[in-house]
């Protein structure tokens, strides 16, 4: 749910290294006080302690927001939230002006509590806060039209809660599965994995079952965290396979087989009139036609590596990098 930076930046256990977009060169480095040991930590769990938005990188200190512009790392704030909210601070997502989180106190104790809040960074002002019903966010953090899922787990009752991130107010509550471990929203729908294997798309009005996927009968293959660009919803599976689906309806449009597998790690990119499908490390990125899945061109490069790449986008770039690689390709 975090805004698109409007540079690119390279996150190592260096700090936050701000690139120029022409060149790739650093044109600065923002540090971070958090423990060299274990940060950057798995970038996967929606509990990351760097949130980037637009011009900015908020991270949290002891009872702080903190926040720095990535075009001036000297100019940055720190807004103590009030105490009894708690110190503990996890940051876990941005939206325009609002950046959201979790505060704890007294962690991991029984008689600890915990709220979620938002905070307006032009006037340092928290928006709303509210005791946690035990919501957490779901990874890949996302948001449509002002509302954003999280899971809610409450001894054995776990709940999928869309949350209207203008009022910390929860819009519509469903069951959820026990195997419920992602869900993404865009454009009219919640999209989660239905069961351990497929995928529902749920209405974002209301949370009603409006259509879902599934393995056949023969077959053996999972959903993973699907990408969108409003009129159609692509679904990557572990088996290699991206399928598209027409979001108003669920019908199939086309289905591309991939020549490497794919996992929690392999994010979807939809821009324009191409779908960019990151692969491993020594098997590149791939562009497809949104339109009809016809593969247009790979990227590979020579470098070694263990990671899946990474994609963003700007105006003019995709941003591609595994490892301590970052290309940036031309989008036309």
């Amino acid at each position: 749910m975090s805004a698109r930076p409007v540079q690119p930046v390279f996150l190592s256990r260096s700090g936050l290294q701000v690139l120029d977009p022409a060149s790739g060169t650093v044109q600065r480095t923002l540090e971070f006080p958090v423990p060299k040991t274990d940060w950057p930590s798995d970038l996967d769990v929606p509990d990351s302690r760097v949130v980037v938005g637009g011009d900015r990188v908020f991270t949290s200190s002891h009872g702080h927001v903190d926040g720095r512009r990535l075009g001036d790392g000297t100019a940055r704030w720190s807004m103590p939230l009030p105490e009894e909210l708690g110190s503990t601070i996890t940051l876990f997502g941005c939206d325009g002006d609002v950046v959201y989180g979790r505060a704890e106190s007294k962690p991991f104790s029984p008689d600890g509590t915990e709220n979620l809040f938002a905070v307006r960074y032009p006037d340092l002002a928290v928006l709303w806060s509210r005791p946690s019903a035990g919501e957490h966010p779901l990874s890949p953090v996302t948001s449509a039209d002002g509302h954003v899922p999280l899971l809610e787990s409450s001894g054995a009752t776990r709940r999928l809660v869309l949350l209207d991130t203008a009022t910390g107010k929860p819009v519509w509550a469903v069951p959820a599965e026990e195997s419920t471990s992602w869900a993404v929203a865009s454009g009219q729908h919640v999209y989660t994995n239905g069961g351990p294997t497929g995928l529902r798309a749920l209405r974002l009005k209301d949370g009603t079952p409006h259509w879902s996927v599934a393995p056949g009968p023969s077959e053996e293959w999972r959903c993973l965290p699907p990408a969108a660009d409003g009129t159609r919803v692509f679904v990557p599976r572990d088996d290699g396979v991206v399928t598209a689906y027409a979001a108003e309806t669920g019908a199939r449009l086309w289905s591309h087989r991939l020549p490497f597998r794919l996992d929690r790690r392999s994010r979807l990119l939809a821009a324009g009139t191409d779908l960019f499908v990151p692969g491993p490390a020594a098997a590149g990125v791939r562009a497809l036609d949104a339109a009809t899945g016809e593969e247009r061109w790979t990227f590979r490069d020579s470098g070694p590596g263990v990671d899946v790449w990474s994609l963003s986008v700007d105006a003019t770039h995709l941003y591609a990098g595994h490892d301590d690689i970052l290309h940036a390709l031309p989008l036309a």
